[in-house]
């Protein structure tokens, strides 16, 4: 756009299309994209401006730049400051800093500032069609529309206002679907000028009608709709509704629900019949487990899935309990356990668990090199490490252990000759410094940003400087930060 130096000025906005609300506002008397040129030229010299700044950490290529007004050149500033000021009141992240002081100008003021002035009101600029677009996209202004009628409303405000109707009802419409007694619906609209539609506006549901009670199968309580029964057990409106509608077959393992119909049946689906079938497993006790040492099984625990025999028994793995529960194993880690006949009330037991349990010798691999060996002290001897040490590093308790220099680990293998890895197992070694990082091309994680400088030969200075700007060159590499 070519403007003429000496008769008009251009009022623009730069906006960061990652963050809507970062906006910077300014005037100039050049083509719009020289002054875009000329503030990336000053940015790159990082003179310390804030909208300089913000250029830089976001990218030259993120913002978008508009012109928002024209106006003759003795009347800039004053426009300007009108839309610095609009802005300002809308919540904006106003990037201009040499705006905070309110500068005294000996130019005439502008025919709109007069005009204001003479009726007693506050200066301010008539909404652009830019400044509508920014509104919407900030949610200050949601305009409606009448599907009936195809009549489109700039807000709720004015549509209830021209429609003669309450400003909840049409609220109500537009975020429900729910239709007016005449069967007059209303939405929102999107960026687009397109509907924004739900579930509610393809069916025949009204405002005002009343909503279907809630029963909830377990504990038999009624309630006369999905808030009530939502509030009652703090449980999201939408979880419930999939719930009561056989979406979900149970919520939070506890509970079933269901609608009733107008006679107070419940309208009952195949999945809430699963979900009440799921329930009752849940409360089952299906395992029983006892000391190698407690021969005659005189202080049993009793369990009821997996999970709780691995936490509550303080197990390394939860893979041998199956082997011993099918008689394929005398224990696991000194446990004996079986599984449970609830009709019986009493352990399901094999020959094996009837035998006098025997220690088991696991055979132990170096997951440097691979070699296996047939216990710990075999390895440790291999290594020259104490044998307690690689059990330990096999169990979990330990990272690493050091022999010769070098940091090696260790672990149990299976019936299968598979290692079993624990939590500690997948951690990095080294020290866990201030960040852990994780590095997107290979996915190997680092307990330190030096141990990830160390290996890939980017320079801790710029790692540090590429936490806070992405846009800064690490040789082809990108890490994130884990917590």
């Amino acid at each position: 756009m070519s403007v003429d130096k000496s008769n008009e000025s251009l009022i623009y906005m730069a906006q960061s299309k990652l963050n809507r609300k970062e906006i910077y506002i300014g005037k100039t008397h050049q083509d719009i994209e020289r002054r875009r040129e000329q503030h990336e030229e000053a940015a790159l010299k990082r003179d310390g401006t804030k909208f300089h700044g913000a250029l830089l950490n976001v990218g030259f290529a993120n913002w978008d730049w508009q012109v928002i007004a024209k106006c003759p050149i003795d009347e800039e500033y004053e426009i300007e400051q009108e839309y610095i000021a609009k802005f300002k009141a809308e919540g904006v992240d106003l990037l201009n800093t040499t705006h905070n002081k309110q500068k005294v100008s000996t130019k005439p003021q502008s025919k709109l500032v007069n005009k204001n002035l003479a009726n007693n009101k506050t200066p301010g600029p008539v909404k652009s069609d830019m400044g509508k677009l920014f509104l919407r996209e900030a949610g200050k202004i949601k305009p409606v529309i009448n599907l009936t009628t195809k009549k489109i409303f700039e807000s709720v405000t004015e549509a209830a206002k021209l429609e003669n109707l309450p400003k909840s009802t049409i609220k109500l419409s537009c975020e429900t679907g729910k239709m007016l007694k005449d069967r007059t619906r209303y939405a929102y609209l999107d960026l687009s000028d397109q509907p924004v539609l739900f579930e509610g506006h393809h069916q025949e549901i009204y405002v005002g009608s009343k909503t279907k009670k809630v029963k909830n199968l377990t504990t038999g309580k009624v309630f006369d709709s999905l808030n009530e029964a939502a509030e009652a057990y703090d449980l999201s409106v939408s979880a419930l509704q999939g719930n009561a509608s056989g979406e979900y077959t149970t919520l939070k393992n506890k509970w079933v629900f269901c609608y009733l119909d107008a006679n107070g049946s419940e309208l009952r689906t195949e999945r809430h019949e699963k979900g009440l079938e799921k329930l009752k497993s849940i409360d089952v006790t299906k395992y029983i487990a006892w000391h190698i040492d407690d021969l005659t099984c005189k202080e049993p625990h009793y369990f009821k899935s997996l999970d709780e025999i691995y936490n509550k028994l303080n197990l390394r793995s939860k893979s041998h309990i199956k082997g011993v529960c099918d008689g394929a194993r005398s224990h696991t880690e000194k446990w004996r356990i079986a599984y449970f006949d609830n009709e019986k009330q009493e352990p399901i037991l094999t020959q094996r668990h009837k035998e006098k349990a025997k220690k088991i010798v696991r055979k132990i691999i170096c997951l440097d090199d691979k070699k296996i060996f047939k216990n710990a002290s075999e390895a440790g001897s291999s290594y020259q490490v104490i044998a307690n040490q690689i059990g330990l590093c096999a169990k979990g308790v330990l990272k690493s252990v050091t022999s010769k220099g070098q940091k090696l680990r260790f672990a149990y293998l299976d019936d299968n000759n598979e290692p079993i890895l624990t939590d500690m197992h997948h951690e990095p070694l080294g020290w866990r410094g201030k960040y852990r990082v994780l590095h997107i091309q290979t996915g190997k994680k680092y307990n330190s940003l030096k141990a990830f400088c160390d290996e890939t030969g980017v320079s801790q200075k710029r790692a540090k400087r590429y936490i806070e700007d992405k846009t800064i060159d690490l040789l082809g590499h990108e890490f994130v930060i884990l917590e």
